[in-house]
């Protein structure tokens, strides 16, 4: 798995609000007026150890950075669009975000950055970039970038407020990657291919802390 990624695919290049004149754009496809995908640069910031992202507390190990450069189809910079980020489950995960998708406006030369925050849940998540410009309410998506994969001390994704991140669910979760069931890489939290009371202390670190600071 390689974290550093480029935009490789678009869904739908307009939300329910708004469609392009030309109606769904298809893969290949770029309008004016809107991002465009192919020329535009989308990456998150590697995870801090190889095997996966971790998101424990606020300030746990692993806090990835999104990072865009919005461009025309002509290549011209796209200042003042809303981008924002949504967090979506791969199959056979689980997945949250604890305040909504964040979000920044693109600068002058198109550019801006976005710290991705808490990611609840486990396996592989994909990200979906939205984007609106400043002033108006059509929304886009303007990029996908798939295929990162994680852990978190909330293992079955609640991202419940009123609750810490880390129950007696989640430790039963994250225990079925202990010795003598086979090892799970989403209950390792150090990445050394094993899974002991090292792991057990991060996931314990989520029993003093939830969504809400």
């Amino acid at each position: 798995m390689n974290p550093l990624r480029r935009v490789v695919f678009l869904s739908a290049l307009a939300a329910a609000v708004s469609f392009p004149p030309e109606g769904r754009a298809d893969v290949g496809d770029c309008h004016s007026g809107i991002p465009c995908y192919l020329q535009s640069d989308y990456s998150l910031t590697p995870p801090t150890l190889g095997c996966q992202y971790r998101f424990t507390r606020f300030s746990g190990p692993d806090q990835p950075v999104f990072q865009f450069h919005l461009v025309d189809v002509f290549g011209a910079p796209m200042p003042d669009w809303i981008v924002e980020l949504e967090v979506v489950a791969a199959d056979g995960s689980v997945a949250c975000q604890c305040a909504g998708m964040p979000s920044a406006v693109s600068d002058a030369g198109g550019n801006g950055e976005i710290p991705l925050g808490f990611v609840g849940g486990k396996g592989e998540f994909d990200l979906v970039v939205h984007g609106t410009k400043v002033g108006t309410t059509e929304i886009y998506e303007i990029g996908y970038l798939f295929g990162f994969q994680f852990t978190s001390v909330d293992q079955n994704a609640t991202c419940d407020p009123v609750e810490p991140f880390s129950t007696i669910l989640d430790i039963g979760v994250w225990a079925q990657g202990m010795p003598p069931f086979p090892y799970v890489r989403t209950s390792d939290f150090n990445c050394d291919g094993t899974v002991n009371v090292i792991d057990f202390g991060s996931i314990g670190s989520g029993m003093s802390r939830g969504c809400t600071p």
